[in-house]
């Protein structure tokens, strides 16, 4: 083509989707073996519950310093997926500002999320309603 700057005749557009369908079973079956892989590595820890006072980053920048001596010590700090039953507002207020974790409901998970982050924090909760999912 003669046209100003140049141009390309039969290049790529932007209509092109690049999704793929995946079946539920297999969903299902990969986000299974994404948990069970942070398992085997012991990089699960499951707890009860996050009790903050507070909705500072302060408190939530604390427990994880705490649970940050259960995995092993590295230099640079890991990043932390923590899963919750329902996204309480307190959590996600005093979770927002921490570089290193990422919170998410546990309706919202995908294998994807799990296998970007070192280390996996479920809550109790949240274990029944992966169960469902």
């Amino acid at each position: 083509p003669i046209w100003k700057g140049g141009g390309v005749t039969f290049g790529p557009t932007k209509e092109r989707n690049f999704k793929k369908k995946i079946n539920k079973k297999m969903a299902r079956k990969a986000l299974l073996m994404a948990i069970s892989s942070k398992a085997k590595n012991r990089q699960l820890l499951v707890l009860d519950e996050i009790k903050l006072n507070q909705a500072k980053t302060k408190e939530m920048a604390l427990i994880l310093k705490n649970f940050s001596k259960l995995f092993e010590e590295s230099k640079n700090k890991p990043s932390v997926l923590m899963i919750t039953p329902s996204l309480d507002s307190v959590i996600k207020r005093a979770a927002e500002n921490l570089p290193t974790l990422n919170t998410v409901e546990a309706r919202n998970i995908n294998p994807l999320l799990i296998l970007s982050s070192k280390y996996l924090l479920l809550m109790k909760d949240a274990v029944d309603i992966l169960k469902k999912k």
